[in-house]
């Protein structure tokens, strides 16, 4: 008699369905990963130049503001989600001016990303945040910064306190497209 090599019908089919169930089970939750991943990737980019803006502020002993980016990177806009910049703001008016030395830029290469950023228990919009030479921030009120992708069921908020801490949470379990 032969040996013969090989899988039986029977395994293969075994093997084929066991894949199936797998796959249908776990791509939910890689796609639920990588929107996770996305709000974190901006939230902590985001962190990093608030952190560099305030120690530069401390540094020179100067205003140090961070607002939205323009376009081509070298001003202020109102579009949050676009990026941000962080430059040495010598007359404290939060835009970028002749003689203002543009420190960091950070890119949204996210798309679909959207970041508000509004007054607590307030819905003015912040055009920017500005850091002292002590660090503290020279917003009043405490600032909130929101980052969320519309397809995601969390988002993460970030409080910047009147004395300039970045404080960070976490909110989930939302109603889809809750992020506009």
């Amino acid at each position: 008699m032969k040996m013969q090599n090989g899988f039986t019908l029977g395994e293969m089919l075994a093997v084929v369905s066991i894949v199936g169930i797998t796959l249908a089970t776990g791509v939910p939750y890689i796609n639920k990963m990588i929107t996770t991943n996305r709000i974190s990737t901006q939230t902590n980019g985001f962190i990093a130049l608030m952190n560099h803006a305030k120690s530069e502020a401390i540094k020179r002993s100067a205003t140090v503001s961070v607002c939205p980016q323009n376009a081509k990177a070298n001003g202020c806009s109102t579009n949050w989600s676009a990026g941000y910049i962080s430059f040495v703001d010598k007359n404290s008016n939060g835009s970028v001016d002749p003689g203002d030395t543009i420190l960091r830029s950070y890119s949204n290469t996210i798309a679909g990303n959207k970041v508000s950023v509004l007054l607590t228990g307030a819905s003015t919009v912040v055009s920017y945040v500005g850091y002292t030479s002590s660090g503290s921030s020279e917003a009043n009120n405490a600032i909130n910064f929101t980052f969320c992708y519309p397809t995601a069921d969390n988002l993460r908020i970030l409080t910047l306190t009147p004395v300039g801490q970045l404080k960070y949470s976490t909110i989930f379990k939302l109603s889809k497209n809750s992020c506009n």
